[in-house]
């Protein structure tokens, strides 16, 4: 089995969120919504973030 292509294959369908308040993270951020980053296998065994996107909650009906 080639790990190398099999970790490649699971970062890619892999999402990192930062569940802290945002705020803890950045004062400007809003209070409310989660920070997301995809995947990238940087070296064997090691998944880095490929850059982060706020995304807003969804509204409540």
């Amino acid at each position: 089995m080639n790990t190398t292509v099999s970790l490649r294959s699971m970062a890619g369908g892999c999402t990192l969120v930062v569940a802290t308040p945002l705020a803890a993270c950045d004062a400007e951020l809003p209070a409310a919504g989660t920070l997301q980053s995809g995947l990238r296998l940087l070296v064997s065994m090691v998944l880095f973030p490929r850059g982060f996107s706020y995304v807003a909650p969804a509204p409540l009906d």
